[in-house]
């Protein structure tokens, strides 16, 4: 819910600036829906396994810049 809100607001203030936009919500299936990026940031900054919520290249980037990081 939470997440939606922020989405919200965004989108208010979008079409505050430009009345013509559009929003659109695609929502996630509710097996995913717990799933945030802040949540896979927090894992991911201890070393967790996200590996299955990201498509390959995103993961492999951000575990490149994760890894670089603490160089």
């Amino acid at each position: 819910m939470k997440d939606y809100e922020y989405e919200r607001d965004i989108m208010e203030m979008n079409h505050h600036l430009e009345p013509s936009l559009e929003t659109v919500f695609l929502l996630a299936d509710a097996k995913h829906s717990f799933i945030s990026s802040s949540l896979l940031k927090e894992i991911l900054t201890f070393n967790g396994d996200v590996a299955e919520y990201l498509p390959q290249n995103i993961y492999d980037a951000i575990v490149k810049k994760r890894d670089t990081n603490e160089s």
